[in-house]
This record gives structure tokens, sequence and C-alpha cells, in this order.
């Protein structure tokens, strides 16, 4: 009986702490005012030939950001770096791994685009 009871007190003990895990609040970062997003939107004013997209995206369930270049000199280059929300590098993609690059993020969506300033 007392292991049983031992048991049954565990179990829920258990519950107690994966309910406190998944009801954790995610911290929130408005990434607009931080100094490595805005630093990704200046190339937009000093280059006309390619112009910068800021990419959000979901990757291995976490917000990250990218820029690509837009342009008819840019679009034969690929190379990608993904960063969090606080600017800090998570992984590289080059023209090597673009299928993996497809594969690893999603939800992607257009955040800032040059030509709309």
């Amino acid at each position: 009986m007392k292991k049983t009871i031992l048991l049954l007190l565990l179990f829920v003990l258990a519950l107690v702490v994966a309910c406190e895990k998944e009801n954790t609040p995610v911290e929130y970062v408005d990434v607009e005012k931080e100094d490595w997003y805005i630093n990704l939107k200046a190339p937009c004013e000093e280059d006309d030939v390619c112009k910068t997209t800021i990419v959000k995206a979901v990757y291995k369930k976490d917000t990250v950001y990218y820029t690509t270049m837009v342009g008819p000199l840019c679009d034969n280059f690929f190379y990608v770096e993904i960063l969090n929300n606080k600017g800090e590098l998570i992984k590289k993609y080059d023209y090597t791994s673009v299928e993996e690059f497809s594969k690893e993020l999603t939800t992607v969506s257009v955040v800032y685009r040059c030509d709309e300033q």
C-alpha cells in the first residue's frame, strides 16, 4: 500500500512539474527596436541593385530571422545566416544546403522589404 501511495504521489508531482514547464511564459522581444535588426536594414539604404528582404521563420520551434538579397545580380547566390530574436547566429546555409534549408525552416513570412521604406 505504501508503494502505491508513493508511486501515485510521484506521478502527481511529475504532472505538476510538466504543466509548469508548458505554461512558462515566452520572452517577448520587440526585434524592430534591437540594434542587430536595425543593422539588417542598413544595406537597403546603400544599395540600389540588390534589395534587402528580412524574413521571419520557424526553426526547431523557435522564431528566427534571416535576410535575402533580391535583384538581377543577386538571385544567383545563396548564403543565409539565421538569427534568433536576440540577433545571435543559429545556423548558416550555403549553396550546398539549399534542400536542408527548405526542410528545416517553416512558417516563412517577409517582415521587411527594402522597397517598402
